[in-house]
């Protein structure tokens, strides 16, 4: 809002005003006193109120009456506590109610309806930091400052997170969408249908966003089977743009849109539909170790034979290995360069993607494998993919990307007729060793571990496996962090 410029005249010689022109400035004095008054109560308030309830929406009519009758989720109150104790980005200090606010001037689309400020809050402070290697104890990382940053320029931006943010909160308080959620889904296709109808907004990034979130309700849901149309015709304004590296938002979006299409392909069963973005790891003794795993996070085209799958999968799982040795033991070092952030997630994102373009494992044939060996792969790979999705992501055992994973665990664990299978019979050593791996880290996420249980020991008895210390050495071999160890009975 541009300020209202007056001038007042002056006699140069007396130096007194006119008596027209001293009501105005009393007038802009007492405009000023007032203002100064007025952040000084809400100081106060502010500093009154504790911190674990300073970001929860203060009661008042909601177009979605429920809104405000629910509780909030324990789990997301924990989590925005966290964040007020460790956010220290004064773009992210985000205020609902009389206290600070976010948009004082009303420059965005924010302050049109009473839930934009609480409906983005949700977004940064419970949404983003699922999704990113980086929680809420760095507040410094690109998707959490470079890409807000733009997104609150354009109101299809904001529109597009205030939807999935509506989703989000309504599937995690288990109730069918309520009007709030209905509401900004139509103000998000109407603003998307006015862009396509622009000559002059063919594929931006706020609109290749929109779409993107459309298209990625059921990766909170679980239900993808609506969103294939929205899918489609990302990935056709996403070749029309050039290629996943020349969309804008300083490669930030290109993040976000890749790590959504891999949890909706997770949960449908298929490949990716977009490509890996490029790799480029940051100069940092940290990454030194990893360079060698470049090439195989470029392939992405399936293997030919059973052999060269299980190589390939076992050669993820080692860098799966190597990513969380860095991120326990560097993690400081890790979490305070925005480059070091970004390498860190694009190596995530490429072993992810590599693991989901090997969906539809060959069948054993002449190189000596049998069929058990297809399903210890394939466990194998959800294994990987749920063991990555635990250590660097906060997604809850209830999300609907873990209950998929797990759901094929368990079809591919059930399918090699586990508790028959001994070493030397129809598979080898390493490949019993690897299929105990993969229902050790199925139970670490398992709604219902006893099941896990059962199968471990069938697995530790044909392996004869003696002792913890043996066991821990199998896992070891594969990915084992010593927090995986919480719950973990011998």
């Amino acid at each position: 809002m541009s300020a209202n410029w007056q001038f007042v005249s002056s006699d140069q010689v007396s130096g007194k005003v006119a008596t027209k022109d001293r009501g105005i400035v009393r007038e802009a004095a007492m405009r000023a006193y007032r203002r100064s008054q007025r952040l000084q109560r809400q100081r106060q308030r502010q500093m009154q109120t504790p911190s674990h309830k300073r970001l929860q929406p203060t009661p008042c009519t909601r177009a979605d009456p429920d809104w405000s009758t629910l509780p909030p989720d324990e789990d997301e109150s924990n989590n925005i506590s966290k964040a007020n104790t460790s956010r220290s980005n004064p773009m992210l200090t985000l205020e609902i109610g009389s206290a600070l606010a976010f948009d004082p001037f009303s420059t965005t689309s924010l302050c049109s309806r009473h839930e934009g400020l609480m409906l983005f809050t949700h977004f940064i402070y419970n949404i983003a930091p699922t999704i990113q290697p980086f929680h809420h104890q760095s507040p410094q990382h690109p998707l959490s400052t470079i890409f807000i940053s733009y997104v609150i320029t354009d109101p299809l931006f904001i529109e597009a997170i205030l939807f999935h943010a509506a989703v989000h909160i309504d599937s995690t308080r288990g109730r069918s969408w309520g009007q709030t959620t209905w509401y900004h889904r139509g103000q998000l296709i109407h603003q998307i249908r006015e862009r396509m109808n622009s000559s002059q907004d063919t594929a931006s990034d706020a609109l290749i966003m929109g779409i993107g979130l459309l298209g990625a309700s059921g990766n909170i849901t679980g239900d993808v089977t609506h969103d294939s149309v929205h899918r489609d015709a990302l990935q056709h304004m996403i070749r029309v743009r050039g290629g996943i590296d020349k969309l804008g938002c300083q490669g930030t979006l290109s993040t976000f849109l890749s790590i959504g299409d891999l949890i909706s392909v997770t949960i449908s069963g298929s490949r990716p539909g977009i490509e890996c973005p490029p790799l480029d790891l940051a100069p940092s003794p940290l990454f030194d170790g990893l360079w060698g795993y470049g090439s195989l996070t470029k392939e992405c085209s399936s293997e030919a034979n059973l052999e060269s799958s299980g190589m390939r999968i076992r050669e993820i799982i080692q860098l799966i290995s190597r990513l969380a040795t860095i991120y326990r033991t560097s993690y400081n070092i890790l979490s305070t360069t925005s480059s070091h952030m970004a390498t860190f997630t694009h190596m995530c994102c490429a072993a992810e993607h590599r693991l989901l373009s090997l969906k539809g494992i060959p069948p054993a044939g002449s190189d000596g494998s049998s069929a058990a060996d297809v399903f210890i792969y394939e466990a194998a790979r959800n294994a990987a993919l749920i063991c990555s999705t635990h250590l660097f992501r906060q997604f809850k055992p209830r999300a609907a990307l873990l209950v998929s994973l797990q759901k094929a665990l368990r079809h591919s664990i059930i399918a090699c007729d586990y508790d028959s299978l001994e070493p030397g019979s129809c598979v080898s050593m390493g490949s019993m060793r690897l299929l105990l791996w993969s229902i050790c880290v199925g139970r670490v996420t398992a709604l219902d571990p006893d099941w896990y249980t059962v199968c471990m020991k069938s697995c530790i008895s044909n392996l004869k496996i003696q002792s913890e210390r043996e066991l821990r050495a199998c896992l070891e071999e594969y990915v084992w962090e010593p927090y995986m160890d919480v719950g973990f009975i011998w």
